[in-house]
């Protein structure tokens, strides 16, 4: 009786490890997608930034009540 008591907590153990395991690969699997989601919607903002930045230029102030640009120094 003592054998079969050990040998059927034994099956519970197992029984348990293979739901853990199972749970976890489920786990990982979501936060694989989920990652490459946030990936690719990262992707997306920076290339609207990109865009954004494009058509915006940096300002560096105002004068007489118009907005100028730093001017880039040719380094021949």
């Amino acid at each position: 009786m003592n054998q079969n008591l050990s040998t059927s907590l034994l099956h519970t153990g197992e029984n348990n490890l293979l739901l853990i395991i199972t749970w976890l690969i489920g786990h990982i699997l979501t936060l694989e997608s989920q990652n490459f989601n946030l990936i690719k919607e990262n992707q997306r903002i920076t290339q609207e930034f990109e865009i954004y930045r494009a058509r915006h230029p940096k300002r560096v102030g105002v004068k007489h009540g118009k907005a100028y640009e730093l001017k880039q120094l040719n380094e021949d």
